[in-house]
């Protein structure tokens, strides 16, 4: 995914060497966030879905919805180079409980650049998203997930368990429902613990 930082060109492969760092997304991230997304939908995901599903998840993540989501306190993470002017090559989002069981939390977002795909971002990124809802007053038992068929082979890698048959939204967007136990398991336990 096309990461781009304010200050600095578009990242590339010879980036993917450099250190990151997570820090909590801000309502001035979006338009990088938005940018860091389209490029990886259009690649891996895109092609799976009709042009109804493209329309709705391009409209989920303009840089206007990304930073309405964020102003109305939605907790994501950016993963950015540590460098003089930093570059985002990565973004997780996470949506509350709100018409979920007590104790389960969505993972509607995570991102990477292209060019860092399997050197440990997205896992990384779910890390702090473990930590944050192990840390919560009560902790989250369980992360859902409604990963795309490119994804879904890299949220098994991450310790995620299918969680119901595949579905197609009214917006035509097909997922594949996935789940993982917070309060057990090593799976989850190697998340949280992620650099």
């Amino acid at each position: 995914m096309a990461a781009v930082s304010s200050r600095s060109p578009l990242s590339t492969a010879s980036d993917a060497a450099a250190p990151i760092r997570l820090r909590r997304a801000d309502i001035a991230d979006a338009r990088l966030v938005a940018r860091l997304i389209e490029p990886g939908f259009a690649r891996f995901v895109a092609p799976m879905l009709g042009l109804a599903g493209q329309v709705a998840f391009r409209m989920y993540v303009t840089e206007r919805a990304l930073r309405e989501r964020l102003r109305d306190g939605a907790v994501a993470w950016c993963a950015e180079t540590v460098e003089d002017e930093p570059t985002l090559v990565g973004y997780a989002e996470l949506r509350g409980p709100a018409g979920r069981e007590p104790g389960t939390l969505h993972l509607t977002l995570l991102f990477t650049h292209v060019d860092w795909h399997r050197h440990g971002v997205a896992r990384r990124l779910l890390g702090a998203v473990t930590e944050h809802l192990l840390a919560a007053d009560p902790p989250a038992r369980q992360l859902t997930v409604n990963a795309s068929a490119y994804a879904t082979p890299i949220y098994e890698r991450l310790g995620f368990v299918p969680g119901g048959e595949n579905t197609e939204g009214e917006d035509g967007i097909i997922a594949s429902p996935m789940r993982l136990d917070l309060d057990q398991g090593p799976a989850a336990q190697d998340v949280a613990e992620a650099d």
